[in-house]
């Protein structure tokens, strides 16, 4: 189950990370940016290895917010803090926007942290039936994608990751 958690929040860092063809004269600060982007990472996954799922969260929710505020990771997080903090509209609405960012990126070809973020949240807000069917359709279209067969066969994961998420209200 941590493997599953430490890989959704590995997925968004992964995501985050600056454009590797910046000026020369921006790396230095850049490379300032990543390490300590990196250090917070670190810190919530020590939170999490402890069990303070709640404080890596949003550790996480934090620094994407501070280094990528619009990417439907942060979004995601977003959601998931005022999840957690039972504010039903406000995560739907964070929720819905990161869904809507994920179809978009998905039209053009299979990003496959696209994938997850969506799938954990229809998984948190209908259950597996969406997430299945969302799967499922994709599947057809990328039939020969390794990472998306492992996505569909990792659901349990995801289900347990909602449940620790569950846990935390």
């Amino acid at each position: 189950m941590k493997k599953v958690l430490t890989l959704l929040f590995a997925l968004a860092l992964f995501s985050c990370r600056p454009v590797v063809n910046q000026p020369t004269s921006k790396s230095s600060a850049s490379d300032s940016v990543e390490l300590k982007k990196q250090e917070a990472w670190e810190s919530a996954h020590r939170l999490d290895s402890m069990g303070n799922y709640r404080e890596a969260l949003l550790l996480r929710e934090r620094t994407l917010s501070e280094y990528c505020p619009n990417s439907a990771e942060c979004l995601q997080y977003k959601g998931l803090r005022c999840y957690i903090e039972n504010k039903q509209d406000s995560a739907n609405f964070y929720f819905d926007k990161a869904t809507r960012m994920c179809d978009m990126a998905l039209r053009d070809s299979l990003d496959i942290n696209m994938v997850t973020i969506k799938a954990f949240v229809l998984t948190l807000m209908d259950g597996d039936h969406s997430t299945q069917h969302f799967l499922d359709s994709l599947s057809a279209r990328h039939h020969d994608s390794e990472a998306l067969q492992q996505l569909k066969e990792s659901t349990e994961g995801i289900r347990n990751v909602v449940e620790v998420i569950k846990s935390l209200k």
